[in-house]
């Protein structure tokens, strides 16, 4: 049994649902406690703007405790101006794109939803993706299984949790994975290794990778989007 664990990003790049797809429990790890002042993707992806990146990055309410909040504690700030002009510059940017009426909805809902807790807000908008996605792996909340233990051997814990024998790693995951200690456990640890696939982009000559799954969905529609997610 193949275990995913993850932070709940916002709007995520495609190979977040490929990762997804390729396990049989898919962990949201959003019981840690992060810094939110850092570039994070928990709070920031990327888009198209006529073929150059152009940064999407929700603005954050500071909490009781300060700068470090856990995941499940943070809040956007749906009342900063800049949080209406975020889903306006992603119609902007789109507008004209092959998809967009048929998928603007999960942008302009994203946007829309006066939900605070961005965990919840990332969540939903991944959720709903997976199912235009013909996703179907369990989804679990790391808070729910209340872990005791930090680092690998957190992860290691939430692995044994399910009975997994596999834990699938992203591939910037290389720096502080302790293999060893996966082996000593009797685990797995495999690397994602997904490699960006490209697709027709609207407007642009060169093909923009790294970007979120929303610019595949708004330039090729779903029916295309799930074979490139899927790698088939």
């Amino acid at each position: 049994m193949v275990i995913g664990i993850h932070q709940p990003n916002v709007m995520p790049w495609p190979g977040y649902f490929n990762k997804i797809h390729r396990v049989d429990t898919f962990v949201f790890l959003d019981h840690v406690t992060v810094n939110i002042k850092t570039p994070n993707w928990l709070k920031k992806v990327f888009i198209s703007n006529n073929g150059r990146q152009f940064p999407v990055s929700l603005p954050l309410k500071k909490g009781e405790s300060g700068s470090f909040q856990k995941i499940n504690e943070i809040q956007v700030d749906v009342s900063n101006p800049q949080w209406k002009k975020l889903g306006k510059t992603i119609a902007q940017f789109y507008a004209k794109h092959p998809y967009y009426d048929e998928y603007k909805h999960l942008s302009e809902r994203y946007f829309s939803n006066e939900e605070e807790s961005l965990a919840a807000k990332n969540i939903t908008f991944i959720k709903e993706l997976l199912e235009l996605l013909q996703i179907d792996t369990e989804l679990v909340l790391s808070s729910e299984l209340n872990p005791s233990s930090n680092s690998n051997e957190m992860l290691i814990e939430i692995i044994k949790h399910f009975g997994g024998n596999e834990y699938l790693s992203g591939d910037g995951a290389d720096g502080y994975q302790n293999e060893d200690l996966y082996k000593s456990e009797g685990l797995v640890l495999s690397t994602q290794n997904f490699k960006q696939p490209s697709y027709a982009q609207f407007n642009s000559s060169e093909f923009l990778g790294g970007l979120s799954m929303l610019d595949m969905l708004f330039n090729i529609g779903a029916n295309e989007s799930i074979l490139k997610v899927k790698g088939k």
